[in-house]
């Protein structure tokens, strides 16, 4: 998925759908194909939630609504992503 190009809502629905599925496929298949099934529902769902303009506006406003309650921490991505510390213990 490119983050860049895809609607906000469509790549929350692919990262949902991520954490429901991810113990159930965690160690039975590949994560190429874990990858598969993710997409094949996102589209799905996609479909289902971009149809209907209501249904949409929902999501995006419940999206926005998340995001103000958690607004970008003030510490440097490469700080989020530094697992040095990690690698010590």
């Amino acid at each position: 998925m490119d983050a860049n190009n895809t609607p906000v809502a469509q790549y929350v629905v692919h990262e949902l759908i991520h954490v429901v599925i991810s113990e159930l496929v965690l160690g039975k298949f590949d994560s190429t194909l874990e990858e598969v099934v993710v997409l094949s529902l996102d589209r799905y769902i996609w479909n289902f939630i971009s149809t209907n303009k209501s249904r949409l506006a929902k999501w995006e406003k419940l999206i926005a609504k998340k995001l103000a309650e958690h607004p970008e921490p003030d510490v440097a991505l490469e700080e989020l992503a530094d697992r040095s510390a990690d690698d010590k213990s």
